[in-house]
């Protein structure tokens, strides 16, 4: 991005930085699933992980409203929407490792 001289919006950035808080927290629940055998953080792990592909998909469709109205930076939208399918995968990732459990 900084050799394109492309740049982020403050919304945009601000909604990477909260996704990426929300699948740090889930990644940490999924380690905590796994060692602690708690089928109940099992239950939590995976709400937290349709809260995760619920914000991807919302702030998504608002960078493609800021794109809309020329507040962003198109190839910074292409950027973006890669990050947030990225830090979705990743929530999903953290999933596989609670539901591992299950599989013990």
């Amino acid at each position: 991005m900084k050799n394109a001289k492309v740049s982020l919006s403050q919304a945009a950035t601000e909604e990477l930085r909260t996704l990426s808080g929300k699948v740090m927290e889930n990644l940490d629940r999924a380690i905590r699933t796994f060692e602690e055998e708690d089928p109940a953080l099992l239950a939590e792990t995976a709400e937290k992980e349709q809260e995760i592909d619920d914000l991807q998909e919302q702030f998504i469709q608002n960078h493609i409203d800021r794109l809309m109205v020329s507040v962003c930076d198109p190839l910074g939208g292409v950027i973006f929407a890669d990050m947030c399918t990225d830090l979705e995968r990743c929530g999903d990732q953290a999933m596989n490792i609670a539901e591992a459990l299950v599989k013990k």
